[in-house]
């Protein structure tokens, strides 16, 4: 169960990334299948905007909600021995 829902968060941030990519190059009016030279210079500045300070943005937003993950050796040690006590009264399981 624990690698189908790792696989499942996995695919699901990579759709999600596609997918606001997309929205991003929607957004700036990327002509599709265009190539470097038929770009124009304001297009390129707004890509590099969006793909330089926004993934710097949404880094530091995630940044944000990661320093709100408390845990120090002590409270690992004790979600350790809680699991510990639980599975010690939990039913054995048949195989």
């Amino acid at each position: 169960m624990f690698f189908g829902a790792l696989a499942f968060a996995v695919k699901s941030s990579s759709g999600l990334g596609t997918f606001l990519a997309g929205v991003g190059l929607d957004l700036i009016a990327f002509p599709a299948k265009a190539g470097l030279e038929s770009v124009a210079p304001g297009t390129l500045n707004a890509l590099a905007i969006l793909y330089g300070p926004g993934i710097a943005g949404l880094a530091v937003i995630a940044v944000v909600f990661l320093a709100r993950n408390r845990i120090d050796q002590a409270r690992h040690e004790a979600i350790m021995r809680e699991l510990v006590a639980k599975r010690a009264l939990a039913p054995p399981q048949s195989p």
